[in-house]
C-alpha cells in the first residue's frame, strides 16, 4: 500500500471515530444560560453577605440524587458568622437572601451543620452548611465562629419542584444554638 493511501485511510478513520465519540454524548462542561445565571447569583449573594472567601468552579458536578456527573457549578464560601444578620444560621441567611424556595425533600440539620436545597426555575442547588460556635463546632479546620457553605447547582431533571416550599423557620437562635420546636 502506498503511503498516501495509508495516510488517507488513517485520516478517514480518525474522522469517523471523532464523529462517533461526539454522537455518543461526550459530557459537556458548558453551563446553560439559566444554570450559569443561578451560579452567578449565588456568588453575588455570598459576596453581599460579607463572606471572607468565595470560590466557584464550573464543570462536571456530582448529582447527589443520581450519583451521575452533570454540568454544574460548585461554590464554596467561608466567613465569620458574626458578620451575618443575627439570629440566623448561615444556610438560613443564604436561603432568605436568595428568596428562592426551599425544597423540603432535602432538608436536614444537626448541631453544627445543615443541608437543604433551593430551587430557581429549572435549577436545583444543594446547600451543605457547617459552622463553629464560640467554644466548639463542626469544622475543625476553621476558626471559632466561622462557617463554610458548599453549594452544588445543577439543572433540575426531576421536573418542576414542589410548589409547597416552607419558609425558613425562626427556631434558630444563633450559630450552634437551637431552641426546641413545639
Amino acid at each position: 500500500m502506498n503511503p498516501r493511501s495509508t495516510a488517507w485511510i488513517a485520516a478517514v478513520g480518525l474522522a469517523v471515530c471523532a464523529g462517533r465519540s461526539a454522537a455518543q454524548g461526550t459530557p459537556s462542561t458548558e453551563l446553560s444560560p439559566e444554570l450559569g445565571a443561578a451560579c452567578d447569583t449565588m456568588v453575588a449573594v455570598f459576596r453581599r453577605l460579607g463572606a471572607a472567601a468565595v470560590e466557584r468552579s464550573d464543570g462536571q458536578t456530582r448529582n447527589p440524587l443520581t450519583r451521575a456527573d452533570e454540568p454544574g457549578c460548585r461554590i464554596e464560601a467561608r466567613g465569620d458568622v458574626r458578620v451575618l444578620p443575627q439570629p440566623q444560621l448561615p444556610e438560613n441567611v443564604l436561603v432568605t437572601s436568595l428568596g428562592w424556595p426551599q425544597d423540603p425533600r432535602y432538608a436536614a440539620d444537626g448541631d453544627f451543620g445543615a443541608n437543604t436545597a433551593v430551587a430557581h426555575r429549572h435549577v436545583l442547588c444543594f446547600v451543605d452548611s457547617r459552622w463553629n460556635g464560640e467554644t466548639d463546632g463542626g469544622v475543625p479546620d476553621l476558626p471559632r465562629s466561622w462557617y463554610r457553605i458548599k453549594v452544588r447547582c445543577l439543572l433540575d431533571t426531576r421536573g418542576t419542584p414542589p410548589r409547597h416550599a416552607p419558609s425558613v423557620t425562626p427556631r434558630d437562635t444563633g450559630p450552634g444554638q437551637r431552641t426546641p420546636v413545639q
